[in-house]
């Protein structure tokens, strides 16, 4: 099962087991810390989801493996704004996919468009983005026939 519950950093591990954070990776993640601690946080909402067959420049941002598939969180253009959805490789009847999204940084999801897969569709709906370093992403699911859940890395 793969599950992730905190930002990933680029990490280095030097001699004695000594620790280095990336310079850039610190930084942010010493903003989101300070945010947090001063109890800032984004409004979030699952409201306003759109189908994104018709998205342009679309990107796979974060993906995992799952038992015969691969599961994908995707970004887009629709009508010049940029949205973001779940979508699962080598998808079967019965998977169940969803969308997280976070106001504070990862420190807590809000689950958006649970939805079970069958035939004709592999993706869910996309969710707009927004542009700041507290609003994170994620894609989960649950392969059908299998007892684990799986999330990919976030996306900030």
């Amino acid at each position: 099962m793969r599950m992730t519950f905190g930002k990933r950093a680029a990490l280095s591990v030097v001699a004695a087991g000594s620790l280095l954070i990336a310079p850039a990776a610190a930084h942010a993640a010493t903003d989101a810390a300070t945010d947090a601690a001063a109890g800032a946080a984004v409004p979030v909402s699952c409201a306003g989801m759109v189908n994104p067959v018709n998205a342009t420049g679309v990107s796979t941002v974060k993906s995992t493996p799952m038992p015969g598939r691969t599961l994908e969180l995707r970004t887009g253009q629709i009508n010049g704004v940029q949205y973001a959805w779940t979508r699962v490789q080598n998808s079967q009847n019965g998977d169940q996919i969803w969308i997280d999204i976070s106001g504070d940084g990862g420190t807590t999801w809000r689950q958006c468009d649970l939805r079970t897969i069958g035939t004709g569709r592999n993706y869910g709906n996309a969710l707009k983005t927004v542009n700041s370093s507290l609003v994170c992403m994620r894609a989960g699911a649950r392969p059908a026939g299998v007892g684990s859940s799986y999330l990919t890395d976030w996306w900030c």
